[in-house]
């Protein structure tokens, strides 16, 4: 799959390739971009292609080796409650591939049978070589969240473990209320035509989510655990949502403070990017090399630690506080490692930075990917980080700290060995 040169084939070990694009003119005239490829074991003339940045039934198919591909009849059904795949999603038409990446996956020994990602994370099933396509998602509810670098992805009710909201970047939030086992999609007030959602927070009936588009969205709550929605008519891009934890009618969305569970907001004079969750007054911003705290909800700013001295041309990502000591800071640079804060300055406080020579090892692009980063709530020692690489392949995976983050291992296991993270919750 040779992205916008289409799909080239080789019939002399990869010496030379042609083009073999009979069929595929109307994906390439539109923009459309060659992603993925599949051959069937049991019949290497049977090959799937899809396209990245089209929307609807763009997967195509060929039974002679690529002389020819063909599009396929339909990506959905309907019944007496509407379009299958789209019904579940609240959308009152048919659903094709997702437009973003569209693995497929052919059965072993049956050519006729495959699997392919439909929109919205939905596995679609065909059993007649690619003609027809169907819902094939029951039992399945994982689902794909967020943006990266966003804090709060999935946020569980801490009054109820058996209910969370994931939050999705791409067709907002949907809701479990027991223990994942089901999903429930939430239907938001749109704002510019769209509802995704990076984060977000939950405490009991109060849901505090975003609409919008990708870099700029509208806070909208609900107080009866989304069976209606207020929406807020200020919008940034928001990457923090989270609730006061001693204190749940204090809600912080970014530079917006609400102290009356969500009825009325103000705004802050930064960015709240953390919060100590031993007391939640205590919150956290930063820019540049530069940790900024405040000890009174945000209303007042300070500078009390050493800067990160982070090279020119890079950022934090993201940052985490000790669950136990609020001086002591975790902050995520990409392609650099983890600066940890040890204290203040006035304390003696320093700055150390964790990478490839103490666990965080690069990846199969020779990168350190750490993109996010979360403590352990109950053991100050445990600390995990997610790598992400953007539109360039699969990073390496999840890391974990046991000592604080001094030194770090590699935990993916069986989820990898290459996987993006999103956020880590």
């Amino acid at each position: 799959a040779a992205r916008n040169y289409g799909v080239y084939k080789s019939i002399n070990g990869g010496l030379n390739f042609s083009a073999i694009n009979n069929g595929l003119s109307a994906p390439l005239s539109s923009g459309g971009t060659a992603a993925r490829l599949a051959v069937s074991s049991a019949d290497s003339n049977r090959l799937f292609v899809t396209f990245r940045g089209l929307w609807g039934n763009h997967l195509y198919y060929t039974t002679n080796g690529g002389s020819i591909w063909t599009q396929p009849a339909s990506m959905d059904e309907q019944n007496a409650d509407g379009w299958v795949c789209g019904s579940t999603l609240g959308i009152a038409g048919s659903l094709g591939i997702d437009n973003v990446t569209a693995p497929i996956a052919f059965h072993p020994t049956n050519g006729n049978i495959a699997l392919t990602s439909g929109y919205g994370s939905q596995v679609k099933k065909t059993t007649d070589g690619g003609l027809n396509w169907r819902y094939s998602n029951t039992g399945y509810t994982g689902s794909t969240i967020t943006m990266p670098g966003r804090s709060q992805a999935i946020s569980w009710d801490p009054n109820n473990s058996n209910s969370a909201i994931f939050f999705h970047g791409d067709f907002g939030p949907m809701i479990t209320q027991d223990n994942e086992d089901t999903f429930t999609k939430l239907r938001l007030p749109l704002f510019d035509g769209r509802e995704e959602n990076s984060c977000g927070a939950m405490n009991g009936n109060t849901i505090v989510a975003l609409s919008g588009k990708e870099t700029l969205q509208r806070i909208t709550v609900s107080w009866n655990a989304g069976q209606s929605w207020t929406q807020f008519a200020f919008e940034a891009d928001f990457s923090f949502v989270a609730f006061h934890p001693q204190n749940s009618n204090i809600i912080y969305a970014n530079n917006y403070k609400s102290t009356d569970n969500g009825r009325t907001w103000r705004t802050l004079s930064r960015i709240v990017l953390g919060m100590y969750r031993g007391n939640g007054n205590i919150v956290y911003s930063f820019s540049g090399s530069t940790v900024y705290k405040s000890i009174d909800g945000g209303s007042t700013w300070t500078t009390p630690y050493p800067s990160l001295n982070i090279p020119a041309g890079y950022c934090v990502s993201q940052i985490a506080i000790d669950p136990n000591n609020e001086n002591r800071i975790y902050a995520v640079v990409r392609e650099k490692g983890v600066y940890i804060i040890t204290n203040t300055a006035s304390a003696g406080g320093t700055v150390l930075l964790r990478n490839d020579a103490h666990g965080l090892a690069k990846d199969s692009f020779n990168k350190i990917g750490i993109y996010s980063i979360t403590t352990d709530t109950s053991d100050s020692n445990v600390v995990y980080a997610g790598t992400y690489l953007a539109a360039v392949g699969h990073s390496n995976g999840i890391f974990r700290s046991t000592d604080a983050g001094m030194t770090w291992t590699n935990i993916t296991g069986n989820l990898g060995p290459e996987l993006n993270i999103a956020s880590i919750s």
